[in-house]
């Protein structure tokens, strides 16, 4: 998978977090970026920016 899905499909996954426990490990976000995190295509810096993303995101709530 590329970046710009991995991107997409945690946009997708944030919009539905639980407000009360937005760190799940249970949540798709989380879900995306283990996936990403073992996906041997992206490099360290591209998986750091989904992991920013992650963390505002989570941050907002």
């Amino acid at each position: 998978m590329t970046q710009q899905e991995y991107e997409q499909k945690l946009d997708a996954a944030l919009e539905e977090l639980d407000w009360h426990d937005p760190r799940s490990r249970e949540s798709d976000a989380h879900k995306v970026l283990e996936a990403a995190s073992v996906d041997k295509s992206l490099s360290l810096d591209e998986w750091m920016r989904l992991y920013e993303r992650y963390r505002k995101a989570v941050k907002r709530l």
